[in-house]
Order: C-alpha cells, then sequence, then structure tokens
C-alpha cells in the first residue's frame, strides 16, 4: 500500500481571502469619558443638600487660653483703696485696677501706695528744679512759683492734700446754713458765680505769667471765623493798618490755625477770659473789637466787645421796632378787659 505525501502548511490568508463578516449586530458603542461626565451635571430634579446647623472651627486661635479675668475682690469700689492726691484708679485690660499718676500716666498697682508717693516726690522735686533752671535763664524772678497750685502739677498736689481737708471741712459746716439761707436756684447761681471767679484768677495768672503787653489803646476790628477750645479765631478786617513787624508775628503765630482750618486770611487768637462784655459768645460771624496785645506765646487780643451797635430803647418807654409793649397780665387780664368793655355797653355812633 503506498502512502501518500505530507502536506506542508502554507502562509496564513490574507484579509482580502476571509469570508465577509455579517453587519447589523444592532450594539450601540458605549459612551466615552467626556459624555459620562456630562451626564453627572446637577439637573433641575436634583435637590441641594440640607446646610449642616453647627459648624467645627479648628483654627489654632479657638484653642488659646483666655484672658485672664478680675476675680470679684478686685473690683472697683468706693472708698476701697487709698486716697492719693494727683492719681486715679482706672480699671485696665481684663478688670484689674490700676492706680494712674496725672503728672506723667504712669501705671502703678493699688496697693503700692510708698511707691507712687515717692514717684509723685520725684516729680515734684523735677518740677522744682525746671523752674530754678528757668529763673536763671530768664535773669530774674517768675511768678511760675506763685501760679504753681493753681496751674496744677505734682508740686500742687502734694501741698493741696491738707488744704482740700480743710475746705471739704468748712464746707461741711457751712452746708446746712447754706441750705437753709437759698433756694436750689440760689445755690446753683452761686456755684457758677464761683466757678466764673476762679477761672478769672487763672487767667489774671497765666496773664501775669506769660507777661503780656498792650501795644496800642488803639481798637481793631474783625470777625469770629473759628471757635475752639478756650479761645476763637478772629479775621482781621484791615491787616494792612498794621506795622509790618506786628503783621509779621501775627500770620508766624497763626500759619498751623490757617492750615487747620484751610483759611488763607489772618487770623488772630482771643481767649474767653479776655472778653469784657458781659453775656458775649464768640460764634462764628460776630463782628467784634479790641486791643492787640504781645506776649511769650505771640500776638493776641484782649477788651474784647462787640462792634455791632446795639438799638437803645427811647425816652418815651416804646421800643426802637415801633411796636408798643404788650400789656402784663397774660389771658387773665385780657378777660377782664373784654367783661369791662362789656359792662359800658357799646359807645356812642360816629
Amino acid at each position: 500500500k503506498e502512502s501518500s505525501p505530507p502536506v506542508l502548511a502554507g502562509p496564513p490568508p490574507r484579509d482580502s481571502q476571509l469570508p465577509a463578516m455579517p453587519r447589523g449586530t444592532n450594539k450601540r458603542p458605549p459612551p466615552s469619558a467626556v459624555k459620562r461626565e456630562a451626564r453627572r451635571q446637577p439637573r433641575p430634579r436634583m435637590r441641594p443638600k440640607a446646610k449642616p446647623d453647627y459648624i467645627v472651627d479648628t483654627r489654632p486661635s479657638q484653642f488659646r487660653q483666655g484672658r485672664q479675668k478680675a476675680p470679684e475682690r478686685a473690683s472697683l469700689k468706693s472708698s476701697q483703696h487709698e486716697k492719693i492726691p494727683g492719681t486715679r484708679i482706672q480699671c485696665s485690660k481684663g478688670g484689674w485696677p490700676v492706680r494712674v499718676v496725672i503728672a506723667d500716666g504712669k501705671e502703678f498697682p493699688v496697693d503700692k501706695v510708698a511707691a507712687v508717693k515717692k514717684h509723685i516726690r520725684k516729680l515734684a522735686q523735677q518740677e522744682q528744679e525746671q523752674r530754678e533752671i528757668d529763673k536763671i535763664i530768664n535773669g530774674g524772678p517768675t511768678t511760675a512759683d506763685t501760679t504753681a497750685e493753681s496751674c496744677g502739677g505734682a508740686t500742687a498736689a502734694l501741698a493741696a492734700m491738707s488744704a482740700r481737708r480743710a475746705k471739704r471741712k468748712a464746707e461741711a459746716e457751712t452746708q446746712p446754713a447754706a441750705e437753709a439761707q437759698g433756694s436750689k436756684k440760689a445755690r446753683r447761681e452761686e456755684a457758677w458765680r464761683q466757678r466764673q471767679q476762679k477761672l478769672a484768677e487763672l487767667h489774671a495768672a497765666a496773664v501775669e505769667r506769660d507777661g503780656r503787653q498792650l501795644v496800642s489803646e488803639q481798637w481793631s476790628v474783625g470777625e469770629v471765623a473759628q471757635r475752639t477750645a478756650g479761645r476763637a479765631w478772629v479775621r482781621l478786617r484791615s491787616p494792612d493798618s498794621l506795622p509790618a513787624d506786628l503783621l509779621a508775628k501775627i500770620r508766624a503765630g497763626n500759619e498751623d490755625a490757617r492750615r487747620e482750618f484751610s483759611l488763607a486770611d489772618d487770623l488772630l487768637p482771643i481767649l474767653f477770659g479776655d472778653v469784657v462784655e458781659a453775656g458775649l459768645s464768640l460764634q462764628p460771624g460776630l463782628a467784634v473789637r479790641f486791643k492787640l496785645y504781645t506776649d511769650r506765646n505771640g500776638v493776641g487780643g484782649c477788651e474784647v466787645s462787640s462792634a455791632e451797635a446795639r438799638p437803645e430803647q427811647p425816652a418815651g418807654g416804646q421800643p426802637a421796632g415801633g411796636k408798643a409793649a404788650r400789656p402784663a397780665g397774660g389771658k387773665a387780664a385780657k378777660k377782664r378787659r373784654k367783661a369791662s368793655a362789656a359792662e359800658r355797653g357799646p359807645g356812642p355812633a360816629a
């Protein structure tokens, strides 16, 4: 029996030689990643989740130790701490009471009384040394020694301790007698007069200390431009009539005021204590007349009064406006006049 020769494998068939694949499987390819993310966007039917009703703050500042508070025993109470003239007790940060020296603002614990008094004596010694230096520089005696108590300072705080106690004792003794003498309104007026007298004394001491000298007896006229604490700034109406050196001093002294008020005019300071007319208030726009003076602070005005002429009442008793004075009595007097006119009856026909 004859055997057939072996069949050798040939090369694989080409694509064109393969049978055709069946078409129309009806299967869509899967969506891409972009389309998948686009479909996950919020839609109107999706509702937002409710916000949490609590928030956990994890900042380091929320875990720091709080500021130490003052205990109840350290709270401020009247007559609890010793009173020292020239100092005051106030609360610091956290509610702790401290004692503050008014002269320089230095703070001490409230129980350090000896340290506070030592510091005040040191300030008084420095003030005394400064006054002696001023005497040597000025070449003669000054009025700083006589006005130290009226102007205040550490020396006045120590020297006024016994004087205040004596004054307080005298006021306590005379208070019942004063209450029996007048009403509340009278006591208020008396207190106002005493305050005005004290202000006048302080102003006189300041005038003597500053070395005021009157320039001339000639009157000058101006208009109040601004009003500040303790003084008013007056705009000169005719600054060209003043001497050149005096006008230069005025302009050198009011440069800061003109810059502050944004004014280009020449301004002159007038202290409220230099007003001689009773009841005159230096309000902006008021025309005043005054005399010029010079001192160590510059140039100013004194003997201030109103420059506007006030209408005087004529001899006949009728005011200058032409209207007769209304009869006194009010509504009751008017009713009585009507009743008397009705009783008299109508007058004769004209």
